[in-house]
């Protein structure tokens, strides 16, 4: 057990000098598998991502402003690390329950360590985990990235309503929010959409241009009334006073209040026989607003299915992919056009599909892990999910007629 973060590990040890031994294999260009690859910024690699990740080490290290992944989760039914490095412990050593968490963080830190050092300064990684390793993926990234550049934990509403089969249906995963240095993490505030900008309008020809009826009174907690906020204003043109209600103050003293009725910046309501209310222009406000923890605005999962059902015709090639619009959303809130991000649990390749959208570059890994043969994607001509994430990016390219390609390489092993 790795007692210094109280995690569920054994073997913690193993993953320091596996992360410093030189690579065994190599990235072969291929070319012919590549879109309008030369010159292109993005890139989709065949490969096992810890092998990867060490090799992307010497050429993009530092680079990379955002990673989104969203890595297998630990349901007990298993999950693929080929980390031929992992040595065996016997059963008898640990339970079943901690066997299985032990697992999952020993597949999940070196990448982890690896993905940071991928990462700019002023970049930011974002995990996608459910309930049955969330606390543990919290501590481990504290580990790695170190508590204080833990930025926030989103909650995403997946599915509209919950599992009918069920006592508590889930409804919501979670995504980890964590800065490589949280003093010089870059992110976005939120682009207000068509119906939040439809509440500025400007009826009265202001020279300051659209804007909202706003309170003017002052929030006032635990009773704390300000006696110099408490006074009469006086509209200019009924001459009406109105005074706070209750017990309450303005928002502003009456030196600045003067200003703001001298400017034509408190409304009256549209007969002037309304309370006062302040103009909140649009101009004055920040670019954007904050964006919140809990998204339940987002596209739902079943969204990413509707996705492959227009790329692939099926609903199932691809077992619950990520909707690209919610990694749209992320890139917005992590990224700006141009950028370079990172996907190294590449699945269905949702990320480049919203990277592509968003104008920012891919990056993306994905192991040859062969599909079952009884699947839908098998039966749809597609030998691995490799294979069908980069049929995926080639149909996006496609269907958005974009000018940019994707150059695709293949880890292959050194020669002895």
């Amino acid at each position: 057990m790795n007692m210094r973060s109280g995690l569920p590990w054994w073997g913690w040890e193993d993953d320091a000098g596996e992360l410093l031994r030189a690579p065994r294999s190599a990235l072969q260009p291929c070319p012919e598998e590549s879109v309008d690859g030369e010159g292109s910024g993005n890139m989709f690699v065949a490969g096992e991502n810890l092998e990867v990740l060490q090799l992307l080490r010497a050429t993009h290290a530092s680079r990379v402003k955002m990673i989104y992944i969203d890595p297998p989760y630990n349901t007990g039914r298993g999950f693929t690390f080929p980390d031929n490095y992992r040595r065996r412990r016997k059963a008898q050593q640990h339970d079943e329950g901690e066997q299985r968490h032990a697992n999952w963080l020993r597949m999940m830190h070196p990448r982890l360590c690896l993905a940071r050092e991928l990462l700019r300064d002023d970049g930011v990684i974002f995990i996608s985990i459910d309930d049955n390793e969330q606390a543990t993926l919290k501590l481990l990234c504290e580990q790695v990235f170190g508590s204080k550049n833990f930025v926030a934990q989103i909650v995403w509403k997946k599915r509209s309503s919950p599992p009918n089969d069920r006592v508590l249906g889930t409804q919501h995963e979670y995504i980890l929010v964590f800065a490589k240095d949280r003093l010089r993490v870059k992110l976005n505030r939120r682009a207000r959409n068509t119906a939040q900008l439809a509440r500025y309008r400007n009826p009265d020809n202001h020279p300051k241009g659209r804007w909202a009826a706003d309170n003017l009174m002052a929030n006032i907690k635990g009773g704390r009334y300000v006696s110099a906020l408490h006074y009469a204003i006086s509209n200019p043109r009924t001459g009406q006073q109105h005074y706070p209600s209750g017990r309450g103050n303005w928002r502003f003293n009456a030196e600045k209040m003067q200003r703001l009725l001298a400017n034509d910046e408190i409304y009256f309501g549209k007969d002037d026989q309304g309370r006062p209310q302040l103009k909140r222009f649009l101009c004055d406000l920040k670019r954007g607003m904050s964006w919140s923890t809990l998204w339940h605005d987002a596209p739902f999962n079943s969204q990413g299915s509707r996705e492959m059902q227009v790329l692939f015709g099926d609903l199932a090639v691809f077992e619950n992919p990520k909707p690209s619009g919610l990694i749209r959303l992320l890139l917005e809130l992590g990224s700006d056009e141009g950028d370079l991000v990172l996907d190294f649990f590449a699945g269905a390749a949702s990320t480049a599909a919203a990277a592509l959208q968003s104008g920012r570059q891919f990056l993306l890994v994905q192991l040859p892990l062969a599909v079952p043969p009884d699947s839908a994607a098998a039966r749809a001509g597609y030998r691995d999910i490799a294979e069908l994430a980069l049929a995926r990016i080639r149909r996006e390219l496609k269907k958005g007629k974009h000018t940019a390609g994707v150059r695709v390489f293949r880890q292959v092993p050194l020669a002895n």
